[in-house]
């Protein structure tokens, strides 16, 4: 009877010791990992071709055949070619996932909303790429790291539009629109290109502007040349891109897996002159990497010691441009989110050491501060 008693004490206390054990893990592994805003699912990310971290990512929404295509003429065309080890390309196919994409101002394939930014966080991507059959007038555009492709198009307009979203060149045709901020491909006069150059040639954008090639990428889509002084430009953004570390959502491995990442995903507009916050929420998946441009709007995220975690910046620009059967040079037309007033939206890697962040309008020098502490929902627990 001892005996017994003495059994059941031990498993007793044997269960009391499990029970803390388990409570003590959860609630450690409960404080450790953020607060989701939502149970959304990521997509089944797939690696085409794969390098190393520190390259840039590239994200395609279309079929692995076209995926392979875009991607391959990429690395065949200068000066891309002659550093393929500086990018990694992954794909998520329609059987997955199809962005709905609209027809902007009735002239142009733009696949960017929040439900492609969240599909995106599915795989590392620093450039997004899709693919939309259109009929052959409706324009392919470029806005922030989103491009979207008429698939008419020839293989060029993948090159000029990346010479946007990659590179902020500025359209080298006439249009009534404005030259990004930080452009360095357009200058008011030919002392403005230092370096080697194909020449010196008017009209870049607008008539009082000049350009470094005659007839590039950014002016046609009949060639795929950027020409020596952009091609510089292009090599110089490559050889700066760094691996950033120690950010959840900024690195991940060969594997590509962005299923324990998480970022921050602010919905914003531009009203009254400034950068107006709408939501804001902790998002699953990968966040792209800085673009350091000069631009429309920076924003800083810091901790609560005022220490720089990370820093972006962007221009609101939407350009939009076909060439149509017969004709020399592309048409089309570069609107100013600024003046149109569209929603964007901001993303940054998670920390849980952040505290605020910070959104300058360059123009004005409005700032708005937001607070990334406190921000509810659901929290992660894995097990």
């Amino acid at each position: 009877m001892e005996t017994r008693t003495e059994l059941f004490a031990f498993f007793g206390f044997a269960l009391l010791l499990f029970v803390a054990s388990l409570g003590f893990y959860l609630t450690k592994t409960v404080q450790t990992n953020p607060p989701i805003s939502g149970q959304y699912e990521l997509e089944d990310c797939k690696s085409l071709v794969y390098n190393e971290e520190a390259s840039m990512n590239i994200l395609f929404f279309s079929s692995e055949e076209e995926a392979v295509e875009y991607s391959s003429y990429l690395l065949q065309a200068s000066p891309f070619n002659e550093n393929p080890e500086s990018f990694n390309f992954y794909y998520i196919g329609p059987d997955n996932y199809k962005p709905d994409c609209e027809i902007y101002k009735g002239a142009a394939v733009l696949c960017y909303d929040q439900e492609i930014i969240r599909k995106a966080a599915s795989c590392p991507h620093d450039y997004i790429v899709v693919i939309d059959r259109q009929p052959l007038n409706i324009r392919s555009s470029a806005y922030l790291n989103v491009m979207s492709l008429n698939s008419r198009h020839s293989l060029t307009v993948f090159l000029h539009e990346f010479g946007h979203a990659g590179f902020n060149f500025a359209e080298e045709y006439k249009t009534d629109g404005r030259i990004p901020r930080g452009s360095e491909n357009c200058k008011s006069s030919c002392e403005g290109f230092e370096g080697e150059t194909d020449g010196c040639f008017q009209e870049c954008s607008k008539d009082s502007y000049y350009r470094s090639i005659q007839n590039g990428v950014m002016r046609t889509l009949s060639t795929s040349d950027y020409g020596l002084f952009n091609s510089n430009l292009i090599r110089e953004v490559i050889r700066s891109k760094k691996p950033v570390k120690g950010l959840t959502g900024a690195v991940v491995s060969e594997d590509n897996s962005c299923e324990n990442q998480n970022y921050f995903l602010l919905k914003a507009q531009y009203l009254d002159g400034k950068i107006v916050v709408i939501s804001k929420s902790i998002e699953p998946g990968c966040a792209p990497s800085s673009s350091n441009f000069e631009s429309d709007f920076s924003y800083r995220v810091f901790a609560e010691d005022e220490t720089l975690i990370f820093e972006d910046s962007r221009n609101l620009n939407i350009f939009t441009d076909v060439q149509q059967d017969g004709t020399e040079e592309i048409e089309g037309e570069t609107y100013s989110v600024l003046e149109e007033g569209e929603i964007f939206f901001i993303t940054s890697p998670y920390s849980e050491s952040a505290s605020k962040i910070e959104i300058i309008e360059e123009t004005t020098g409005a700032e708005t501060q937001e607070t990334l502490q406190n921000l509810g929902g659901e929290v992660a627990c894995h097990l």
